[in-house]
Order: C-alpha cells, then sequence, then structure tokens
C-alpha cells in the first residue's frame, strides 16, 4: 500500500490533499510526504511519528493478509537469519501460528 494511501487510511490526510501534493510533486519534484507537509495538509512531525509507528502483530495468519505458502517463506527466511541470535523471531512466528512456547 503507498504512502498516501496509508495516510488517508489512518484519516491524517484527505484524497484531494494527497492529490494536491501529488500535482506539486509533478511541477516541482519532491516526494510525497514532504510535499504534503509543504502543501500544510500535515505537519512534519505527525509525518514523522506516522512513519516511525510500529504495526499491529497479527492476531493469525489470515490478520496478515499475506498468501500462507509466502508467509511460511517469510518465516523460514527470518528464522534462518536470527533464530540463533535472537529468540523474538521464534516468539512471533509462534504468537501468529497459535502456539505457546
Amino acid at each position: 500500500m503507498r504512502l498516501g494511501d496509508l495516510l488517508i487510511r489512518a484519516k491524517r490526510v484527505t484524497e484531494e490533499d494527497v492529490q494536491r501534493a501529488l500535482k506539486l510533486g509533478r511541477e516541482e519534484g519532491g516526494r510525497l510526504g514532504d510535499n504534503l507537509v509543504a502543501i500544510g495538509a500535515i505537519d512534519a512531525q505527525a509525518l514523522q511519528n506516522f512513519l516511525r509507528r510500529i504495526p499491529a502483530e497479527p492476531q493469525n495468519i489470515a490478520a496478515t493478509k499475506i498468501d500462507e505458502t509466502e508467509l511460511i517463506g517469510l518465516l523460514m527466511k527470518c528464522g534462518r537469519k536470527s533464530a540463533m541470535k535472537s529468540r523474538m523471531c521464534i516468539t512471533s512466528s509462534a504468537r501468529i501460528f497459535g502456539r505457546q512456547l
């Protein structure tokens, strides 16, 4: 999902704001977020806070909205890279699959 869509969904900006910022981008360049700030649609600090937000942990596989096969591949990749370094990946994986460690 694109930044503009995420900001609209979170009710931080309107569709009209995004369209104005995109138009500014076509005319003068710049990134969408910077252009939204430039037109006054969102405060720079609010944008930074939004970009740094921590997503909620999915309650189950369906909540991830990721194909199950792809999700399992991602979890396997995560496990290979960090299982020995961090228990966090394994714990998160177990929660997604509804298992207790």
